[in-house]
């Protein structure tokens, strides 16, 4: 499983400068309302991803470039893992099947999406949630729903413009709990309650 890892690039991503230069102006001096770094005057501008960028410019002040690459296979790892747990949870165990479904989703996300930009930090808190979603299907207790709210709050801070997909991947999760008897399949619907309380 760690083959994959080596298709990630070693170059920085094109966007990595203008994180950087936001996580050096947080850090110095506060949240700005207005873009300190375009030649606009008065553009108003809200940082998306302003956690990720303070990260992401100590980790290179501190260490230089070698620990952003670092940061980067760090995250990949924990990507990987978190796949192989969510593929072994949803196959109830199949161990083979779950490897080869992570390899192969692994290999597509290491050849072109792992770099240094926010969105390495968005597959974490994605699959955690679909990972937590899964166990409560599985053992129906409302306390695997507990990591939801604090993957949301770091979602939003850590890269905002993404929030819209924690929505959109639990959705599927709110119509199982609603039973209409017309198109029952005989499955039980899951407890409203502690999903529509983590949703909203």
């Amino acid at each position: 499983m760690l083959l994959p890892t080596l298709t990630i690039s070693l170059n920085l991503d094109n966007d990595f400068w203008f994180l950087l230069n936001h996580g050096e102006y947080i850090s110095n001096y506060g949240f700005p309302v207005v873009e300190p770094f375009t030649i606009h005057g008065n553009f108003d501008f809200i940082i998306q991803q302003w956690l990720f960028d303070v990260i992401l410019y100590h980790i290179y002040t501190y260490v230089g470039k070698f620990g952003v690459i670092i940061l980067v296979y760090v995250t990949a790892l924990i990507i990987v893992y978190l796949i192989y747990k969510l593929c072994m949870l949803l196959s109830d165990y199949k161990f083979y099947l779950s490897v080869l479904f992570t390899v192969y989703i692994y290999l597509l996300l290491c050849m072109w999406f792992m770099v240094s930009r926010p969105q390495i930090f968005t597959y974490i808190f994605i699959l955690v949630e679909l990972f937590s979603l899964e166990v409560y299907i599985k053992n129906k207790k409302w306390y695997s729903l507990i990591p939801l709210p604090l993957v949301s709050l770091a979602l939003i801070n850590c890269h905002s413009s993404m929030w819209w997909l924690s929505l959109a991947f639990i959705l599927p999760y709110v119509f199982e709990t609603i039973s209409i008897k017309k198109w029952s399949l005989n499955i039980e619907p899951l407890n409203k309650m502690p999903i529509y309380i983590s949703t909203f």
